[in-house]
């Protein structure tokens, strides 16, 4: 029964959201991993905070922070272990079937604190499907906030049934033509929780 409705539900709306899906131990230690890689030190303090400074202080350098941190995370087992997380592969599972693959190529979007509009903040993107950057209809994409404030600002957004829409065309990566009337759809994702979604 858990195999058809997380099939159905995936197929009906194009994501599922698995609530506290990695472990406070994984993400503890995935946080203190990315502090490490910017900051060279453990930091004791207000995580959030501390990494919302650093971003502050090198805000024309978010290529190069995204850098550190894949680096980092290159050399050790972290993303293997937040995979395998019983909720997170049991729906891998469900939804791709046992044969699994697993290609390394992570991305780190920061949406920084001080700049709020798209115009502003080059990660903060226009609409766009994954299928644009390469991705293949068959891959699924997975995205998890490392750090978060209260209030959850800067999430991710999908357009209700665009999934079924197919290829949207579209130019430098900006949609050229979208119906008028679309119902975004913006769920509250906590810490630990995960969302998995179709690359259309």
């Amino acid at each position: 029964y858990l195999i058809n409705m997380n099939l159905n539900s995936f197929s009906k709306n194009g994501y599922i959201i698995i609530k506290k899906a990695v472990s406070k131990k994984n993400i503890i230690s995935l946080q203190n991993l990315v502090l490490k890689s910017l900051l060279k030190k453990n930091s004791k303090k207000n995580k959030y905070n501390e990494f919302c400074k650093y971003i502050l202080q090198n805000n024309n350098s978010e290529y190069l922070i995204s850098n550190k941190i894949s680096n980092a995370l290159e050399k050790v087992d972290l993303l293997e272990k937040v995979f395998h997380e019983k909720k997170i592969m049991k729906l891998f599972i469900n939804i791709l079937g046992k044969d699994l693959s697993h290609v390394v190529g992570n991305h780190f979007v920061l949406n920084t604190p001080d700049k709020k509009t798209s115009k502003e903040n080059y990660l903060f993107k226009d609409w766009h499907q994954e299928i644009w950057s390469g991705a293949s209809i068959s891959t699924l994409q997975f995205w998890t906030p490392i750090f978060q404030k209260n209030g959850k600002l800067g999430q991710i957004e999908f357009i209700k049934n665009s999934h079924k829409w197919g290829h949207i065309p579209h130019q430098n990566r900006k949609p050229i033509n979208l119906p008028k009337n679309f119902k975004k759809i913006n769920k509250n994702i906590d810490i630990g929780d995960v969302v998995i979604f179709s690359s259309t």
